[in-house]
């Protein structure tokens, strides 16, 4: 009897992280990005808002793409400002 046994990956770890924080505490962004690897990998950017509140903590998908150059701004508590100088956006949730 042969066995085969198959390991997918659920998720790896991005190889750039940057934090972005806003003037409250509860609420920042990460712009987590992933080097392709090899001939036929190709690098993608996910933006993700991070929300706290009391003990639970949620993590939102907001922008995802490949080679994405992306700038987060904060205008005030509850606005910001996502500027993409270049890639292609396959994912966007407000």
């Amino acid at each position: 009897m042969i066995a085969l046994s198959l390991v997918i990956a659920c998720s790896e770890k991005p190889d750039h992280v940057v934090c972005v924080p806003s003037n409250d505490p509860s609420v920042f962004y990460t712009v987590e990005s992933f080097d392709g690897n090899g001939p036929l990998g190709s690098g993608s950017t996910d933006v993700y808002a991070h929300l706290k509140a009391g003990n639970t903590s949620d993590r939102q998908l907001v922008l995802h793409g490949l080679y994405l150059n992306t700038r987060i701004t904060w205008i005030d508590r509850d606005n910001v400002i996502l500027c993409l100088a270049g890639g292609l956006t396959s994912e966007y949730h407000n």
